[in-house]
């Protein structure tokens, strides 16, 4: 059957070498065999073995489709041309999205659509500066349902147990029901502690899902986790949850400021690194662009290639996430360079350091560390580093800078640790080897390695206390240069690049 003979054709291959030749081969016979099933080797092919839908990383991005009449009455009413997007997390959900610019009336049909009871949006401080009165001609609307709002501070301030108790606590005064929509209107710390309450409030409400960051459209929509932060740690409470339907707009990006830009764009570089290939040339060839402009306050970014970006973004997550929905396995590959991220976070103080831009400076850290290992070569290194440093350039890390024992003991509280199995003087990450490939493990893709390492790097960007000098000295006169921690496990199925239509 073309099933069998695409799996052993991929099956031989990594078998043939130590290692898949590519991170793309590792994904392709996890998706053949999750499609037709184990005992593809032993039947023949069978079109119902084929999903129906169309993932969106192998979707016409510049096909518009109409999934039933009403929505298409919706499209003409509303005239505009929002893509549909089918954002498929394995057998676990598969989410109806709708993708455009300046497309208020769809967007807002869409959610009528809905058949509510009462839609209670949730949304945040600047956004509802902003955007406040975007919702006006679905409130003024007889036909519409009563709409009850709730506004939250705007960044991680949200994401606490106290915002989370007075969300469930509204969802009761205003008499919600199981027949209540929730939109979650807001970027990606606003959309993480709704869609929690979401999904906890009856055990699941309805739920819609309109982010207005750059970074919300492409990286937060296209997960299934929620989280509050708690005890000084980030993301370390949530669900997973699929909200009903999607809906970017990214007009909304015309009013963001440029730290939000950057910080969509610093998971766009993350994607860079990790798959190469077009999400490579995608970002550079953007990051590149003169009316780029050099420093931060002269950055500018058109709508088109935001669009663009944005649809890169998506392909990016979704083509890995159709095979590991709850990023348990290679998902984790996504969380590249977040250990030392969500460290200088915390270090420097809610709503600072852009998410996606301390993505990146954690990105460096993992590279350091890689070529210290020997994992990846010096060239290698700074081919990966001269992507980073296309958009830190533009964005220095902010001064006072934090010490770097503070940001060394919250990584070493990060809401991963354990999964590699680590001992008390060692942390984790993934690692790469080049761009375009990580090194697989046994423990989700993470590799543990001596925190020394970490400490050498933190101690060039940040100031270092005198205890902290004292103590890595110590122990680095007492080990040698460390090792990778964790064996590397047989490389993982994953799979061929899928062109932008």
């Amino acid at each position: 059957s073309p099933c069998r003979g695409a799996i052993s054709t991929m099956a031989g291959t990594a078998a043939s070498s130590r290692r898949c030749c590519s991170w793309q081969q590792r994904l392709t016979v996890v998706v053949l065999v999750l499609i037709c099933g184990p005992a593809a080797s032993t039947r023949s092919h069978d079109r119902s073995c084929v999903k129906p839908h169309v993932p969106a990383a192998q979707m016409d991005w510049r096909a518009p489709r109409m999934r039933d009449a009403r929505e298409a009455a919706l499209v003409v009413r509303g005239g505009s041309n929002m893509e549909a997007i089918d954002f498929v997390f394995s057998d676990r959900a598969t989410i109806p999205g709708f993708l455009g610019v300046d497309c208020q009336a769809e967007l807002l049909a869409h959610v009528q659509a809905m058949g509510a009871d009462k839609i209670l949006l949730v949304t945040e401080d600047n956004v509802d500066q902003h955007h406040g009165g975007y919702w006006q001609p679905l409130i003024d609307s007889p036909n519409a349902p009563p709409i009850e709002k709730i506004v939250l501070p705007a960044g991680d301030e949200a994401k606490s147990w106290e915002h989370l108790h007075q969300l469930v606590r509204w969802n009761f005064d205003v008499g919600a029901t199981k027949k209540s929509v929730v939109v979650a209107f807001g970027g990606g710390a606003l959309l993480n502690v709704a869609h929690l309450f979401a999904s906890i409030t009856y055990r699941g409400m309805k739920l819609v899902s309109v982010p207005t960051t750059f970074l919300a459209m492409h990286d937060v929509v296209t997960s299934l986790k929620t989280s509050i932060c708690f005890d000084g740690r980030k993301n370390n409470v949530g669900t997973f949850y699929a909200a009903q339907k999607i809906l970017v707009d990214v007009g909304f990006c015309r009013t963001l400021p440029k730290a939000e830009l950057f910080s969509g764009l610093g998971e766009l570089a993350k994607n860079a690194c990790l798959f190469g290939a077009d999400h490579a040339e995608g970002f550079v060839r953007a990051l590149s662009k003169p009316a780029s402009g050099g420093a931060a306050e002269d950055f500018t970014m058109d709508i088109g290639t935001l669009l663009e970006l944005t649809r890169l973004g998506i392909k990016a997550k979704m083509q890995v996430l159709a095979v590991d929905a709850y990023e348990k396995q290679f998902g984790m590959i996504f969380e590249y360079g977040h250990t030392v991220s969500h460290a200088i976070e915390k270090a420097y103080g809610d709503g600072i350091i852009p998410h996606g831009l301390g993505v990146v400076y954690g990105m460096l850290s993992c590279s350091y560390v890689a070529e210290k290992l020997g994992i990846m070569s010096s060239s290698e290194r700074a081919q990966h580093d001269e992507v980073c440093n296309l958009l830190l350039s533009k964005w220095p890390l902010p001064s006072p800078r934090p010490s770097a024992e503070l940001v060394y003991q919250l990584a070493m509280k990060d809401s991963k640790r354990g999964i590699a199995g680590e001992e008390p003087h060692q942390i984790s990450d993934v690692l790469l080897t080049k761009m375009g490939d990580f090194v697989p493990t046994p423990t989700s893709n993470l590799l543990a390695f001596d925190g020394q390492l970490l400490r050498e790097w933190l101690a060039t960007f940040f100031p270092v206390t005198a205890e902290l000098r004292a103590e890595s000295s110590a122990e680095q006169s007492a080990t040698t240069i460390p090792t990778p921690m964790t064996e590397p496990a047989p490389p993982a199925p994953q799979p061929s690049p899928l062109p932008l239509a």
